[in-house]
């Protein structure tokens, strides 16, 4: 279902070669534990990205919370016959190795979205741990026979095997690895009224301001480190990471206890986070009080009807906040002048409101999350670690926490009104973007949904096979003119079926400038 998604939106041809000139295109997430061929996936969309560069394209792949949860160790939702077939081909091929007929390379066993093999046998002369990771696809055949038919000794054996490989491939200078370290935590793309923000979760003013701060602290503590104490973080993460490499092979472990483990582990971050949420609310529910001491019934709504009295208070207070920058900061309306966009841009950065995503801070937001996935390393993070700082503590809890960008749901679940006034503050501070486009939230009936008057596009329609499998969707945004502006792809999860949107069958109708396209001849506009 990936692999047509790109056709869907016409930026590739028949074989998966990128073609469309000055598109931008978004995939929203969750590339991994999607089916039965996520490596071929991931590969696929590394690929793109390099080839749309020539075309004048971009290609942005944004974290979801299974990207995540791989590169935190997590790995109950990986497809079991990938790993039985990854596992089997891996014991093959060192089987072929220890034939004297080299090792085998970086390559996603199994996989058929592309084919060319021109350097794997270059690769192959290298030992495992050092081959380079490759966009184009260098394939594992697939084991013989179907491994569901297999006896269940050898399912488990391949399995475990697999999860190794699956481990390895998760390290430094491996595709699947750098591909997920790699990741964006928000975009905003496009002009005009196609300029949109894309996140995998969902965004709301509490949770941006709440970033934007961490990254200031965070920043800040980089700098009196001089950026060592992330980098000694990281190298002993790597050192870590090296010795798992030579631990005992896959075919020893019961995959039953490996599972166990991870359940275990994935309580403990459970637990770690609801504390840290809990004392993020307390810090909010302070301020709150000192800034707006009396708020009218109707004022104090809930974002969600389980919501506590502090984040309503504190949804006001940003409100207040707001509503005062913009009425007393003369000089952040000033922000659009010549003079001020003649220079370097600093001005425009410096007079927006300290909670407003400008395309500065979004660059150093990306950059951190970068450098706070850059060390998961051997199903670890550092920021997890009694070692790690408090300024990466608070950027990783507004990062990856419940509530964040990751992980939220507000957005898909919250009472309408509520969710449309928090999303009309949100684009406002996302530099006016006419919407917002998640994933991560599953609809139903294969459907995408649209919210608040299309300002929300919920995106997830559960096109791949592990989740509802309904047809391949994307979003597309075109100017007037018909040239592309931005072009969204599902991430990975369920469709919506009623939405704002009207659907019509795509044959002899022009197309809208907005709509959902699918892969049944179906358009929504949205």
């Amino acid at each position: 279902m990936f692999a047509i998604t790109p056709r869907l939106l016409g930026v590739v041809d028949a074989g998966l070669k990128w073609t469309a000139r000055g598109v931008t295109l978004v995939q929203l997430g969750d590339t991994v534990d999607r089916g039965h061929d996520s490596l071929g996936v991931v590969e696929l969309f590394e690929r793109l990205a390099g080839e749309a560069v020539a075309h004048g394209s971009r290609v942005v792949a944004l974290l979801g919370n299974h990207c995540l949860m791989n590169l935190q160790g997590d790995l109950r939702y990986v497809s079991p016959l990938e790993l039985m077939r990854l596992g089997a081909a891996a014991a093959a091929e060192d089987a072929h190795s220890d034939a004297g007929s080299g090792s085998r390379g970086d390559a996603p066993g199994g996989g058929s979205m592309d084919g060319g093999d021109g350097e794997q046998h270059a690769a192959q002369a290298a030992p495992r741990h050092t081959r380079p990771h490759r966009g184009g696809a260098a394939r594992s055949p697939p084991a013989a026979g179907d491994p569901e038919e297999w006896p269940h000794a050898r399912r488990a054996a391949a399995a475990a095997a697999g999860l190794d490989e699956w481990r390895r491939r998760l390290g430094r200078g491996q595709l699947l690895g750098d591909a997920l370290r790699g990741r964006a935590l928000v975009a905003v793309e496009g002009e005009g009224a196609c300029k949109s923000l894309f996140v995998h979760g969902g965004l709301l003013p509490r949770s941006l301001k709440e970033l934007l701060r961490a990254l200031d602290d965070w920043e800040a503590d980089q700098r009196e480190e001089g950026g060592s104490g992330g980098q000694e973080r990281a190298g002993a993460a790597a050192g870590a990471e090296a010795g798992s490499q030579g631990a005992a092979t896959g075919a020893q472990r019961q995959l039953l206890g490996v599972q166990q483990q991870q359940q275990q582990q994935q309580q403990q971050q459970q637990q770690q986070q609801q504390q840290q949420q809990q004392h993020l609310q307390q810090e909010e529910e302070a301020e709150a009080h000192k800034q707006q001491p009396q708020m009218s019934e109707q004022q104090q709504a809930p974002l969600q009807q389980q919501q506590s009295h502090a984040e309503e208070a504190q949804q006001q207070a940003e409100q207040q906040q707001q509503g005062h920058e913009e009425q007393s900061g003369t000089t952040r309306h000033l922000a659009n002048s010549p003079q001020q966009q003649a220079g370097s841009g600093e001005p425009q950065e410096a007079a927006a409101p300290s909670w407003h995503l400008t395309p500065g801070r979004l660059r150093r937001l990306n950059s951190a999350v970068g450098q706070l996935l850059g060390s998961c390393v051997a199903g670890s993070c550092a920021f997890s670690q009694p070692g790690a700082t408090p300024a990466e503590r608070r950027l990783a809890q507004a990062v990856v926490g419940a509530g964040g960008p990751v992980w939220g749901r507000d957005l898909a679940l919250g009472p309408e009104a509520q969710v449309c006034d928090a999303v009309d503050r949100l684009l406002a501070a996302a530099g006016g973007a006419a919407r917002v486009v998640v994933g991560h939230t599953v609809q139903r009936g294969g459907r995408a949904r649209a919210r608040c008057r299309g300002r929300v596009v919920l995106l997830d329609t559960g096109m791949a096979s592990e989740m509802a499998d309904a047809p391949a969707a994307g979003w597309i945004c075109a100017h007037s003119g018909g040239e592309g502006a931005g072009k969204g792809g599902d991430g990975g999860g369920g469709g919506g079926g009623e939405g704002d949107g009207a659907e019509q069958a795509r044959e002899g109708r022009p197309r809208p400038r907005s709509a959902v396209l699918y892969a049944d001849g179906r358009v929504q506009e949205v």
